[in-house]
């Protein structure tokens, strides 16, 4: 899921790990999910078994929720990354995520995490 992603693409650019290629494929797999969030236009929040009977019912998470989730905490370790930030800039302002304003997105990450994007 896209939380196992996440942690993937976190260690991968871990001053211990520092695997740049595994983090870079990692965002463009969470893009690809983002991507498909947009195009439906919700996430299910009700999970149906194979003859359609709801069986479980998930709490609904926002799309910026997704999108901090994919794209704030790898950023942690992915700020001195030139490649990671501009990968991500690219994802971002290619599907609009952020009405082409990437710079508002960073400045707001920067703020929540900490972490210095420039």
């Amino acid at each position: 899921g896209i939380r196992q992603l996440v942690d993937i693409g976190e260690r991968a650019l871990s001053p211990g790990v520092n695997d740049p290629t595994t983090a870079i494929q990692v965002v463009n797999q969470l893009h690809t999910i983002l991507h498909r969030i947009i195009v439906t236009g919700q996430v299910s929040t009700l999970l149906r078994d194979k003859e359609g009977a709801p069986r479980v019912l998930t709490a609904e998470w926002t799309f910026d929720s997704y999108l901090d989730l994919c794209i704030d905490e790898i950023a942690h370790w992915g700020a001195g990354s030139l490649y990671y930030f501009r990968r991500v800039t690219h994802i971002l302002a290619i599907d609009g995520y952020m009405n082409g304003d990437c710079r508002a997105y960073w400045q707001r990450s920067k703020h929540k995490s900490g972490t210095h994007l420039n």
